[in-house]
């Protein structure tokens, strides 16, 4: 719960470099927002990794089916 107590009172990245930018140099905001996005890959990395992994077997599984179909198909199913 506390995560999303977090998230709900968290900024918003748009305001924050809307924020930024009028306060620093775009330089320096870039570099502050380059840190904060490898902070929050780094602090929610399971989910990235767990995506990309259904992402790779979600087409592995597509790719096996339509091959498995097209066989089917080939040899008068």
């Amino acid at each position: 719960m506390r995560q999303t107590h977090e998230l709900s009172t968290a900024p918003l990245l748009s305001d924050e470099f809307s924020w930024c930018i009028k306060t620093r140099s775009a330089h320096t905001c870039s570099k502050i927002l380059k840190r904060k996005l490898i902070a929050a890959i780094a602090r929610y990395r399971h989910l990235f990794l767990t995506g990309i992994a259904t992402l790779f077997l979600s087409v592995l599984f597509l790719t096996s089916s339509y091959l498995f179909l097209f066989q089917l198909a080939e040899h008068g199913w």
